[in-house]
């Protein structure tokens, strides 16, 4: 009788543990999905602070500034603000495609 309620109760925490392991585990396909979007984001976010860091550059080399932010302008044109006698003001436009900028 013993042994009959402890083999039930083995079976009983097999099951709990077959149970609570179910869904923990990532396919191969959907791991390998994962890694080429976070991949792409890694690459997305280089090209970003690649032309941020040239112009940032250019600017200082040109004109002794630095970017204080970036204001979006939508289709990859951005207002380019820094900081001159004590205040914060637009001072380039730049297409962030191609890096060309005027002001």
């Amino acid at each position: 009788m013993k042994l009959k309620i402890f083999a039930a109760a083995m079976l009983a925490a097999t099951m709990l543990l077959a149970v609570t392991a179910c869904g923990k585990t990532q396919s191969p396909d959907s791991s390998d999905k994962l890694n080429k979007d976070s991949s792409s984001h890694v690459d997305e976010v280089s090209e970003e602070e690649a032309w941020k860091t040239a112009l940032s550059d250019d600017l200082f080399e040109k004109y002794g500034v630095r970017p204080e932010y970036y204001e979006d302008l939508g289709d990859g044109i951005y207002q380019v603000y820094v900081k001159l006698d004590g205040k914060v003001v637009p001072f380039v436009t730049v297409d962030s495609a191609t890096g060309d900028y005027h002001g």
